[in-house]
């Protein structure tokens, strides 16, 4: 599947999509080997493995650790059983807390838990106090998801049938605004819409989507994408597990579908994902990549009839406040140009 770009230099690797903790330590060693073969898989890479705290223990993650992994993503998602249960996770509080810990245990000095929040009921205090338990196990990374509901997955026919209403935009920013403030208090750094990390532990990996640089997906319905194929290209495999194998076992690229990026696609794009980072939109890259300043980019009078406290233009950059990064799709739709 890696066709002509052997070779090409790595220095992030994530595991994710389903639950990768569920393979063995051998899966992963064998795995990186054959990246390893493939590409140049440079020093001080960030190779992160997603973790359900139900499919590892204090044996498989020393072994992680062994065979190059060097960062958790552990899914804890809340630390309270009813919130668990509403989101129909396997483990509970306690497997979460012995969890992390283990991974301690293991070594791993740069680890991150996942979070989600914006539940039915939940109030501030509810998620202060995942956040404070959270906080005392002393990861490095925080990620902080608001639920949202996907046409046709399990939640949303639940919402849609009326078993529970949707938490409203104003308690939502409630919550976040409470998170957002309590994290830096404890030198937790929001630097993308939903992620907050101490210095230097921003995950490197997940801001190379933010600022449109290259990455590879493997793997059934994994998303692919290459700046420097006209204004970029982007491609996905099949969603279909059986027919993703008998295509490579046919020796077949097991690609859905292709995009070629227009023009204006591709700075929608980047305005979008720079807007959901701390940085904002400069002008700097909007001049290196497009050819345009600022406001060519979006409009200026659009800016100016936002209320004052949702976006900052400056000088060289446009950036979103904690108020406006709840809005950012609505935003980014609105000022462009």
């Amino acid at each position: 599947e890696v066709f002509d770009l052997k070779n090409c230099p790595v220095d992030t690797i994530y595991f994710g999509g389903g639950t990768p903790s569920l393979m063995t330590p051998d899966d992963i060693d064998a795995l990186l080997h054959e990246i390893s073969s493939a590409f140049i898989l440079e020093d001080r890479s960030e190779i992160t493995l997603e973790v359900n705290p139900a499919t590892a223990d204090n044996k498989k993650l020393p072994a992680f650790r062994k065979v190059g992994i060097n960062r958790l993503s552990i899914g804890v998602q809340s630390f309270q059983a009813g919130n668990l249960n509403f989101l129909g996770r396997l483990h509970n509080a306690d497997e979460a807390q012995i969890c992390i810990q283990n991974a301690k245990e293991a070594g791993f000095e740069n680890i991150s838990l996942d979070f989600i929040y914006g539940l039915p009921g939940q109030t501030v205090n509810d998620l202060l106090s995942d956040l404070k338990k959270a906080v005392h196990t002393e990861p490095q990374h925080l990620s902080l998801y608001m639920l949202t509901l996907e046409q046709d997955t399990p939640l949303y026919l639940r919402a849609k049938k009326g078993q529970f209403i949707p938490m409203e935009d104003k308690r939502q920013e409630d919550l976040f605004n409470a998170a957002t403030n309590y994290l830096g208090t404890r030198e937790f750094i929001r630097y993308e819409t939903s992620n907050y990390a101490k210095k230097g532990y921003q995950s490197r990996h997940n801001l190379k989507y933010w600022n449109g640089d290259n990455y590879l997906g493997f793997g059934a319905a994994a998303h692919s994408y290459l700046q420097e194929f006209g204004w970029g290209l982007r491609w996905w495999n099949v969603s279909d597990t059986d027919k993703y194998i008998s295509c490579l076992n046919g020796a077949k690229m097991p690609i859905d579908e292709i995009e070629m990026l227009s023009r204006r696609s591709a700075l929608m794009e980047t305005v979008f994902t720079s807007l959901r980072t701390v940085d904002g939109l400069q002008e700097d890259y909007l001049l290196k990549r497009f050819g345009i300043t600022l406001g060519e980019a979006v409009s200026l009078p659009a800016i100016d009839n936002c209320p004052d406290n949702l976006l900052i233009i400056e000088k060289d950059r446009l950036r979103l406040t904690d108020k406006g990064a709840l809005l950012a799709d609505e935003l980014t739709a609105h000022i462009i140009n």
